[in-house]
């Protein structure tokens, strides 16, 4: 018996310890040209623009990552706008957020 439960734990630990391996996934999102979608922010939800950050994808487009939010009504909405396409695509929205600071832990 001590046997087989040495030999589970000995065949067990490299499972446990496995690296998972990244991955692509379609996510479901909403795109559309960005002069439209960033009006309705403004003026459908009262969100204002927070916090922007620059990156470039895969083949060089410049994109901006940036959050928005209406404070009043506890809406943010997470947009990504690619320049040369002028689409910008809502990866994550949703209400009742909390801000964290730098320092602070949850």
């Amino acid at each position: 018996m001590r046997f087989i439960i040495s030999l589970l734990a000995v065949l067990l630990v490299p499972v446990s310890n496995a690296e998972v391996q990244p991955y692509e996934v379609e996510l479901p999102m909403i795109c559309g040209d960005s002069t439209n979608l960033v009006k309705g922010l403004r003026e459908k939800y009262g969100e204002e623009i927070i916090m922007m950050s620059e990156g470039v994808n895969s083949i060089g487009d410049q994109l901006y990552h940036s959050l928005w939010i209406n404070p009043d009504s506890q809406t943010w909405t997470f947009v990504v706008v690619n320049k040369q396409k002028e689409t910008l695509c809502v990866m994550a929205s949703g209400d009742n957020f909390t801000f964290f600071f730098p320092g602070n832990s949850i």
